[in-house]
Order: C-alpha cells, then sequence, then structure tokens
C-alpha cells in the first residue's frame, strides 16, 4: 500500500474493525505523529516516528480520557522517563530507560493482576523494584502491595504474589 504513494506526504485513514489510524507518510516511511482511535472517535494512543522509527514522544489513553502512560523513543529505542498512571490521574509508576535498557523503576501505585484498574498503594514515597539496572531483591522491609510476576517452570505458567507485612503470599482468583 504504502509502495503506490506517489506525492511526498499523505494522510491515510482507515477503518479496521472498529480502530481508526492516522498515518502521516513521507517518502514511503511513516514519520511525524500517529494516532490510534476507537470507534467513538476517541484517541487511546499517540506515538510519533521519524522516517518510519519510533522517535520522541508517546502517550496512551484511558477510557476515561486520562493519561494511562507516557513516555520517550530514540531512534526506536525507549529512552528517558516514562510515567504510568492511575485511572484518576495519580503517578503510579515511573520508569528510566536507556537505550531500551530498564535503567530504573519506582512504584507508587501497582494495579492487580487481571485487572486494569483495580490499584493498590505501595507508598507515596515510591519503591524501587529496580535500581541502577539491577532488580531489587525482595524481603522482610518490602512494603505491602508490592506485586511479583514469578515464572513457574513446572507448570508452565506465571503466578502473582503480594507482599503483606514483610511476607510474600501467593495470589489465586479468590484474592
Amino acid at each position: 500500500m504504502f509502495n503506490s504513494i506517489i506525492l511526498k506526504r499523505i494522510f491515510y485513514y482507515l477503518v479496521i474493525s472498529q480502530l481508526i489510524l492516522i498515518i502521516s507518510c513521507s517518502n514511503n516511511q511513516v514519520d511525524g505523529l500517529r494516532q490510534w482511535k476507537n470507534s467513538s472517535g476517541e484517541v487511546y494512543l499517540e506515538r510519533t516516528y521519524k522516517d518510519g522509527v519510533l522517535h520522541g514522544p508517546w502517550r496512551s489513553y484511558y477510557d476515561n480520557g486520562q493519561t494511562w502512560s507516557e513516555g520517550n523513543y530514540e531512534n526506536g529505542k525507549m529512552n528517558g522517563l516514562e510515567k504510568t498512571y492511575t485511572p484518576s490521574g495519580e503517578l503510579a509508576v515511573e520508569s528510566h530507560w536507556k537505550r531500551n535498557q530498564l535503567f530504573e523503576k519506582k512504584i507508587y501505585w501497582q494495579v492487580l493482576p487481571n485487572s486494569k484498574s483495580n490499584y493498590l498503594l505501595v507508598s507515596k514515597e515510591g519503591y524501587y523494584t529496580v535500581r541502577n539496572g539491577i532488580p531489587v531483591k525482595n524481603d522482610k522491609n518490602t512494603p505491602n502491595n508490592i506485586i511479583e510476576k514469578i515464572y513457574n517452570r513446572e507448570k508452565e505458567e506465571f503466578e502473582y504474589f503480594i507482599w503483606k507485612k514483610g511476607t510474600k503470599v501467593q495470589i489465586n482468583e479468590e484474592n
């Protein structure tokens, strides 16, 4: 489809299973701001491209219009500060990226597994789960509501644990 572009810059409007894409193209490559819209026409994802590569700010939105997350790409790689928010707009997570590698991750609020909106307060000051590129080992000093995701090789599935009063407790369907 893009190979047949004759003009240097053209906008396409595509409707694919209730998804509206706005694509700006330059020299047969995506360039500039690209927005994904739902069937109501509301933007739920914005990304910036340069010569077909993710480059610049991006932002995603909840259904209520609040910012879900935002960050930055440099030459196709996550770089700089990424922020994730609760549906009510409170800062949930700050992640610092260096050339697509997670360098630091600080959690304020954490969402329960298999939930998109059930957030639990971890710490008003934040709790580092990654420092200087190294995952922090949780122990008796781990704050309440930190959720760990661990892969169980025998069951070939992920298991979830939540820290409460310095103890790790498995989360199951009933919790």
